[in-house]
């Protein structure tokens, strides 16, 4: 075995030791507020990793990560709030659908360059949040609806 191969392995298991790790740490932590920290840890790694792949890798400055966010956010909260899915299940079903959308829209406007692209990914944010709070029969709006989230809690 090569030098190479072997520094290849030891990388990735690095990667699956960091990536499993934390998960496991936000399972057994008995305190909430570190359990918290170790969730926020990830989350932000994540958005972090997002950046970096479109913005350090393909040279594009996106400005609408938050509507992806958002879109995830949404889709997790509706099922559980209106199908009773398990949050597990629909933070998989949110990163899913968002995952979809962000496919849909980068074939779109990739290939628009510099500020272009930009103010592109800037509008489908500002689309996003229109939507959400206008679709109120679906979203609730900007009020929310607390008593229905709360008597399923």
């Amino acid at each position: 075995m090569t030098m190479q191969r072997s520094l290849k392995r030891e990388f990735s298991l690095v990667r699956i030791v960091l990536l499993v790790l934390p998960m496991l740490l936000a399972l057994i932590i008995p305190n909430a507020f570190f359990r918290d920290i170790v969730i926020l840890l990830m989350l932000w790694s994540t958005a972090a990793s997002a950046w970096n792949l479109l913005g350090g890798f393909a040279g594009q400055l996106s400005i609408g990560h938050t509507a992806f966010f958002g879109i995830g956010a949404y889709t997790s909260t509706l099922l559980y709030i209106n199908f009773s899915v398990s949050p597990w299940i629909g933070m998989f079903a949110g990163a899913l659908l968002a995952a979809l959308i962000g496919v849909v829209l980068g074939s779109i406007t990739f290939p628009l360059k510099g500020p272009f692209f930009s103010l592109s990914t800037l509008a489908f944010a500002e689309i996003v949040r229109i939507i959400s709070i206008s679709w109120s029969d679906l979203t609730k709006g900007s009020r929310g609806d607390r008593h229905q989230v709360h008597a399923r809690i």
